[in-house]
This record gives C-alpha cells, sequence and structure tokens, in this order.
C-alpha cells in the first residue's frame, strides 16, 4: 500500500510538470499494486489521474475507458471524486467537439458539486462549461463562465486551473476579435507558466499566443511563435496540441 501510494503520489507530480508519459508509468504501477490489495477508493483515484495523463498525450479512447473504469466503483468513492470524474470524462468529450455529451457530464458534476458543497471544484466545471457553451456558439454565456472561473482561480490560488481559463478566454476574446485583450491573456498564461516551469502550459500560451499574432496579420511572427509551441509540445507528449499548431502552421 505504501509503494502505491508512492507511486500514485510520483505519477500525480510528473503530471504537474508536464512529463506525461513519465506520470502514465507511475500511476500503472500505482494501478497494480493498489488492485493487488483491493484498494477500491484509491483504484478509482489512479484511474482518474490515469485518465488525466492519457488525454494530455491524446489517447482519448484509451482516457475515457479509465474514466469509465473509475466511475464503476462508485459505490466506494465520495461524491466529490465522482463529481471530478463526471468533470473529466465530459472534457474528453470536449476534446473530441461531441459538446452535447460533454455538457451532459459537465452539468452532472455541476449538480453533484452544487449539492454538496465542492468548493474547490467550482473553478473548473464552470471553465469546462464555459468552453462547452463556446464551442455550442453561445459566446456570451461562454466568456461569462470563463471570467468566472478565473475570479474564482485567483481568490482560491488554483493555479493550474487558472492557466486553462487563461488559454480559453484568449481563444473566446479571438472569436470576438477582441485582438488586444486576447493577447493580454495569452501573455498572462505563457509568464505565469513559465513561473512554475509548467512545460505543456507554456506551450498551450505560445499557441495562444500565435494565434493573437496571426489575426494581427503577422504571419512571420506567428509562425515562429508556433515552431517554438512544437518543440515542447513534442516534448510534453501533448497529441492533441500537436494537430491544432501543425493545423495553424498549414494557414
Amino acid at each position: 500500500l505504501g509503494r502505491a501510494t508512492a507511486y500514485q503520489n510520483i505519477g500525480n507530480t510528473f503530471a504537474h510538470l508536464g512529463h506525461t508519459e513519465d506520470a502514465e508509468s507511475n500511476l500503472r504501477k500505482a494501478l497494480a499494486l493498489f488492485e493487488q490489495v483491493d484498494e477500491k477508493k484509491e483504484v478509482a483515484r489512479t484511474y482518474n489521474w490515469l485518465g488525466i495523463a492519457l488525454m494530455d498525450q491524446g489517447y482519448l479512447d484509451k482516457s475515457i475507458h479509465a474514466y469509465q473504469q473509475a466511475l464503476m466503483l462508485s459505490d466506494h468513492i465520495s461524491d466529490i471524486q465522482k463529481a471530478a470524474i463526471l468533470n473529466n470524462l465530459g472534457e474528453c468529450h470536449q476534446e473530441l467537439f461531441d459538446v452535447d455529451r460533454a455538457l451532459m457530464y459537465h452539468r452532472q458534476a455541476l449538480a453533484l458539486a452544487s449539492e454538496i458543497q465542492i468548493d474547490y471544484l467550482e473553478a473548473d466545471l464552470i471553465r469546462n462549461l464555459g468552453v462547452d457553451l463556446w464551442y455550442l456558439g453561445e459566446l456570451e454565456e461562454g466568456l461569462a463562465c470563463l471570467e468566472k472561473s478565473l475570479a474564482i482561480c485567483q481568490k482560491t490560488g488554483q493555479q493550474e486551473i487558472e492557466l486553462q481559463t487563461l488559454a480559453s478566454l484568449a481563444e473566446v476574446e479571438l472569436a470576438f476579435n477582441r485582438v488586444d485583450t486576447a493577447l493580454n491573456y495569452a501573455e498572462t498564461l505563457q509568464s505565469e507558466a513559465q513561473k512554475i516551469s509548467a512545460r505543456h502550459y507554456q506551450a498551450r500560451g505560445m499557441y495562444t499566443l500565435g494565434l493573437c499574432y496571426q489575426r494581427q496579420a503577422e504571419a512571420i511572427k506567428a509562425g515562429q511563435m508556433w515552431h517554438q509551441a512544437l518543440f515542447l509540445a513534442h516534448e510534453t507528449n501533448q497529441q492533441g496540441l500537436l494537430w491544432r499548431i501543425h493545423a495553424s502552421l498549414a494557414e
């Protein structure tokens, strides 16, 4: 049990640093050991973290499977964990642009979180809801959710969720054609990610900055930023981000 917990913590730390392959490797070791000692609560938690590591690498089918395995153990986990897993499962479907299903999972998670008053999950749930609404073309509602998520993050110090929210805010502001505001969000994302050496968010920051430069008709500057983003996205094995960067470079 002690070794399993150690592997789980190492895996989580690698995930926060953007070392997704190392995170996956350690979490799989933890999972095998937790299953051996029949620690169902920790099996579910580890499946959830494994799903995040797989999602970051672009293995969305495997990620969905991991979250489903975690939910099968719902009798052994708290409502807090269940809400977190539903939130992540919805985010996977969001990545697949299966937005109706993503919205369904996120609303389920938000209802559960509101019912038991899970404050620290609120920021990520509202962020995801904002992205869902943005993808569905409801820009004003999506923007309002993202701004609310950012305010909660800054109040509660949830740095990782704040970085994700800044990236989404920049892209929504570009959809409104408010390039200066988008650029401000993108620059904040890049500088904050650099401060904590979060290389996966640095890559996202560079990609988002490139989108802003592209909108300013500075194609060379955008291309240079995307080439830098490519290097970091490869290094952190972010398949989904790599697709987006290549598509932008093609444009």
